[in-house]
Parts: structure tokens; sequence; C-alpha cells
């Protein structure tokens, strides 16, 4: 069984403890296990932080999705290995639109499956808010232990909350010092509004001289 130290290779052991604490404080919440993570703006590190939150579920022996569902700006597909046709990777809008029936991949990390996000169609939202998307999830949820969604920044678009409110919660990514409280709050509202369980908080690129000034509870800090 390959560990977690073996699989982030180049991760400070602070850092393996953070994932190691969000991964633990997952698990612990019940009925928690299609997860989705979103930020306010793009840029705070949500789509690193969702990645090596699947990967540290893989890595001990959880079977695992990673679903990249950030269709307008994905920034994923640089940290994957997809075995399978290596000139062409299809993803979620092909499969969707049916012009393809390729969907789930292998990866290079045992355990860990990846569902691409495929090329940018003219509606994102109404991928997701397909009813095959829907069933996508459904037998997600059958086959696998924890599938792990990436979305776009709630300030974005409407994605974060379609995809959200058909998960058992959402992980909310915030850089420390990138937006203000008061957008914050327009976000954790615009969530709660759209029915999103909202999971807790992970703050990201925390100075050490701010990390005592976030409660360290239910919640992961990815700590840079």
């Amino acid at each position: 069984m390959q560990t977690l130290e073996l699989e982030l290779k180049g991760i400070s052991g602070s850092i393996l403890d953070s994932f190691q604490a969000l991964r633990s404080n997952i698990m612990y919440m019940n009925d928690t296990k299609v997860i989705s993570f979103t930020s306010t703006t793009p840029s705070e590190g949500k789509s690193v932080l969702s990645f090596y939150t699947a990967v540290s579920f893989a890595s001990i022996n959880k079977k695992t999705l990673f679903i990249d569902c950030d269709m307008r700006k994905s920034h994923i597909k640089r940290y994957f290995y997809l075995n399978g046709n290596k000139t062409k990777i299809n993803g979620l809008s092909e499969y969707v639109t049916g012009q393809s029936e390729d969907l789930v991949y292998d990866t290079n990390y045992p355990n860990l499956h990846m569902i691409p996000c495929g090329k940018c169609p003219p509606d994102p939202s109404g991928i997701l808010s397909s009813p095959a998307f829907e069933k996508i999830l459904k037998l997600a949820r059958e086959k696998y232990e924890y599938v792990i969604i990436d979305t776009p920044p709630v300030s974005v678009a409407g994605d974060a909350c379609i995809a959200g409110r058909m998960a058992d919660g959402v992980i909310y990514v915030i850089r420390d010092g990138a937006i203000k409280s008061k957008e914050a709050k327009h976000c954790v509202e615009t969530l709660e509004r759209n029915d999103c369980r909202i999971l807790g908080l992970v703050p990201n690129m925390v100075s050490k001289s701010n990390t005592n000034s976030y409660y360290y509870g239910n919640y992961g800090y990815y700590n840079e």
C-alpha cells in the first residue's frame, strides 16, 4: 500500500498533516460521500486542495473518483496522467452532449479515477443541471467510496451551487488575504440559499502570523 507521504512527494510535513486532518474530519461527518470544493474568486487554491484531498483518500485505499466540473477554466489536468487514449481525452461535456462515450479514466494514482471536464461547452451550467450528470453522480455513489468535485468559484458562475446542491456537502476554500469578509459572507449565503450544505471552511496559504486567527475544529487548513 502506498502511503500518503509517497503519494505527495515534495509536500512538507505540516501540509501533509493538514490534508490528513481534513480527510479525517470529512470521514467523521455523517452521510458525507460526495464533496464539492469551491471558493469566492479564482486563484484561491481550491483545485489544488480538491486534488490533494482526492489523492489523500486514495492513498488509504479508499476507491475515489475525482470529477473536474470547472469547465470554464480547468487547471486540474496538469496533476494527472490519464491512462487510455493519449492523443485525445474527452470528458464530461462531450459525454453529456453525446459526442463521446468516454468518461472515467484511470490515473497514475492507485485507487483514484477521474472524469475530466472536457472542452468548455456554450452552457456549462446546463451540463451540470442535466439528468445525465445527475445519473453520473448516482452511479458514482454506488461504485466509489468518495467522490471529490472541483467546481468554479461562486462569484464566477452558478455551477458551484448546482453541483453543491447535488453533493453531500461543500468545502469552501478561502485564500488568506484574498477577499473581504463581506464577499465571503455573500458567497456563503448564496450557497445556503441554493440548499448547499457547507461542511466547513479551509483557509489556504495562511501566513504563520494569522494561523491562530482561524478556529480549527471541524475545519482543515492548508498552511503554506
